[in-house]
């Protein structure tokens, strides 16, 4: 898993689906090449995810520019309706048994 040294440009911000979405950037190398990365999160929504690998905000990641591609949220929709239950059955498995 990646471990993104993301810098939040607090003063930095747009609207995206009506959700204030702050600018954060991190530097990735890839092929011996750095890239800046580019990611606005909306700390409205509690969750530390984004698109591809990208993770690691205070807020879920709405835009995402990697240099070559970019990701747009096109619509959110939050629901307050799930559970978790804890198994009843199964086999327990460690890190270990997956290598």
């Amino acid at each position: 898993m990646n471990n993104f040294k993301w810098e939040i440009k607090e003063n930095e911000f747009k609207t995206i689906l009506n959700k204030k979405a702050y600018k954060a950037t991190c530097v990735v190398k890839k092929n011996q090449k750095e890239n800046i990365i580019t990611a606005w999160f909306s700390d409205d929504i509690k969750c530390a995810f984004g698109p591809d690998l990208y993770y690691g905000l205070p807020g879920l990641i709405l835009q995402l520019d990697t240099g070559d591609l970019t990701y747009t949220c096109q619509e959110i929709s939050i629901s307050n309706d799930v559970t978790f239950k804890k198994p009843n059955s199964g086999k327990k498995v460690t890190q270990k048994n997956l290598i």
